[in-house]
């Protein structure tokens, strides 16, 4: 645990950070990371692909992609 972090709503009202976005998404549901990836993956790569939502993909250029609220 980083002893200097804490959850977004639990900060001062003096010092918190919007939790509401005004444009409305609320959960960021998937992200696909592209690039010209090394083979075998690394193991921080590995780990990546292995979190639910994130997937990783070959690709000339690196771009991600961030899918909000089921991509609704």
């Amino acid at each position: 645990m980083i002893s200097f972090g804490g959850r977004p709503d639990a900060a001062r009202p003096d010092r918190a950070q919007p939790v509401h976005h005004p444009a409305g998404p609320r959960d960021i549901t998937q992200v696909r990371i592209a690039g010209p990836w090394p083979e075998p993956r690394s193991a921080p790569l590995a780990a990546i692909a292995a979190v639910p939502g994130c997937a990783l993909a070959a690709g000339a250029a690196p771009h991600t992609v961030v899918a909000l609220d089921g991509a609704r």
